[in-house]
């Protein structure tokens, strides 16, 4: 290409689509089949400056490490998202300057689930957790991951607080029901922050904690979601809405 961009000179006849290339990383193309890494360097011909192009075929490097990454981003037992992929998402949001929902959920007295039930048991109670958690993904946006033992959080992209809420309301008793399939005393906590474009990540999801252990200091049975108030400045407990309220009463009675 001369310096204006205008290509000069290719060294084989290219397609049409090897013109509009996607990047994908710095210097990863793809045209949708093959993954590209392109080399510039600057040369001088006839006294005239030029940028030379070199586009290596790498599908097969591209697709091993990408298969690798992938495997370093899951949870060996749950096969969700774990913390790497959390991470991940957390740069691009930031990057991209995107808006989104935190959602911290924890199981309550799971240790309880262990001691009496056995560690099997507590495994294939986070395994089954996981399968609902994902299920309730409504975006290929959307992430959930298993952060700690029995703890997770949820990413939820294009939603407004009142309906990311409403979900976690509803998946909350879904808990609640698997609790029963598996005979165990199954159910969750879930502490909810909005986040937004320019605020720090950390302070966001450390009110979405707060919202948690609100939960945790001031209920009982701790079967409960509460949300970070940026108004008040403190967590308070989320209510179902009356008409919320009535139609979910209407749906299980047709149930």
């Amino acid at each position: 290409r001369d310096l204006s961009g205008k290509i000069i000179k290719t060294s084989k006849k290219l397609s049409n689509n090897f013109f509009h290339l996607q990047q994908l990383e710095k210097d990863i193309f793809t045209d949708g089949t093959t993954y590209w890494q392109k080399n510039i360097r600057l040369i001088t011909c006839d006294d005239r400056k030029y940028f030379q192009e070199e586009y290596i075929d790498v599908t097969r490097y591209f697709l091993e490490n990408k298969k690798l990454s992938s495997k370093l981003k899951k949870d060996p037992l749950t096969k969700i998202a774990n913390l790497n992929a959390v991470k991940e998402k957390i740069e691009n949001i930031i990057l991209s300057g995107n808006d989104c929902i935190i959602a911290m959920c924890d199981v309550n007295d799971f240790k309880l689930i262990n001691d009496n039930y056995g560690h099997a048991c507590g495994d294939k109670a986070l395994t089954e957790l996981s399968k609902l958690f994902k299920s309730y993904i409504s975006s290929e946006y959307d992430l959930v991951a298993r952060i700690g033992g029995d703890e997770f959080i949820f990413i939820m992209m294009n939603k407004t607080k009142e309906t990311a809420l409403e979900e976690l309301s509803s998946l909350k008793d879904k808990v609640n029901d698997l609790g029963c399939v598996l005979e165990l005393p199954l159910s969750v906590s879930i502490g909810v922050s909005s986040f937004h474009s320019g605020n720090d990540w950390k302070q966001q999801q450390r009110e979405a904690d707060e919202a948690l252990y609100h939960i945790k200091n001031h209920t009982s049975n701790k079967d409960a979601i509460a949300y970070y108030d940026e108004e008040i400045g403190e967590p308070v407990f989320y209510k179902i809405p009356k008409n919320k309220y009535y139609r979910k009463i209407n749906n299980n009675l047709n149930a």
